[in-house]
């Protein structure tokens, strides 16, 4: 076990001195919706290698804790977008390139024990310690050494490496999403504002003897902030009220054309 060790080590010890890591565990990363999209994309990857270690037994007659339901319920936590659910819609965070590929990789192998037993032990292994849930970690040990001792050694310390390399890139993809956020972060926060308004019943406020908003002015100013929403994915076409869809799509039409001429958006009007 010396080889796989001594990578795991240098591997732990680059990853825990990522720069996006050591802000993450400092908490000085300044959206906490990057922190959500974080623990949002390790709990996928997670439950993902814990349902096919499940599948294969590997977890048989055991009492697991499952790690992917706890990261879940702390991203839950660091997730504010859930505030903004209206009528059923639902923004979840962004799933990095890292994370989505991780997860295809694991549904290709996910007929080889001693593979997924490998992202199992180099995954779990990490978060279990720090649970301090040592019957399992001594478990997962135990069946993995069994399987680096085996004629599969290099297959089974491929996988770890593997799982490593995507841990690493998924910190990359979040050093990116963060930048990200710098530019979006005040747009979501005034859609975060206004999402109620959207969808508020108007009947009744609209009424210009009394000396309101015309009805169609107030609804080209909703209009526009859902069409701002669909243009930068934070609503989808299809969630917008019958009534707006017209002016929504006569909205991103002239976006669209602007994109094209090169022309600036405004995102506020």
């Amino acid at each position: 076990m010396e080889q796989v060790i001594e990578f795991v080590d240098k591997a732990r010890t680059r990853y825990e001195n990522h720069p996006f890591y050591e802000r993450y565990k400092e908490k000085k990363l300044d959206y906490i919706e990057v922190v959500g999209t974080f623990l949002f994309n390790q709990a996928n990857i997670i439950t993902s290698t814990e349902f096919h270690a499940h599948n294969l037994k590997l977890t048989k007659d055991k009492d697991p804790i499952y790690v992917g339901t706890l990261i879940r319920e702390e991203y839950q936590k660091n997730w504010p977008l859930n505030g903004i659910e209206e009528k059923g819609k639902y923004v979840q965070p962004a799933v990095m390139f890292a994370c989505q590929s991780y997860i295809e990789h694991l549904h290709t192998i996910k007929e080889d024990r001693e593979k997924i037993l490998a992202h199992l032990w180099a995954l779990m292994s990490e978060v279990h310690r720090n649970l301090k849930s040592s019957v399992l970690v001594e478990d997962i040990e135990k069946e993995f050494k069994k399987a680096y001792d085996s004629e599969r050694r290099e297959e089974v310390l491929e996988e770890v490496k593997i799982s490593w390399q995507y841990k690493h890139q998924l910190l990359g993809d979040l050093e990116a999403h963060e930048e990200y956020w710098q530019e979006i972060k005040p747009k979501v926060d005034m859609f975060a504002v206004a999402v109620k308004e959207m969808s508020a019943d108007k009947s009744g406020t609209n009424n210009v003897a009394d000396g309101n908003k015309d009805e169609t002015e107030d609804k080209m100013v909703r209009a526009g902030l859902m069409a701002n929403a669909v243009h930068i994915k934070t609503m989808k076409i299809e969630d917008v009220p019958e009534d707006l869809k017209k002016y929504v799509q006569d909205d991103l039409d002239e976006k669209k054309k602007k994109e094209e001429q090169g022309l600036p958006i405004n995102e506020n009007s």
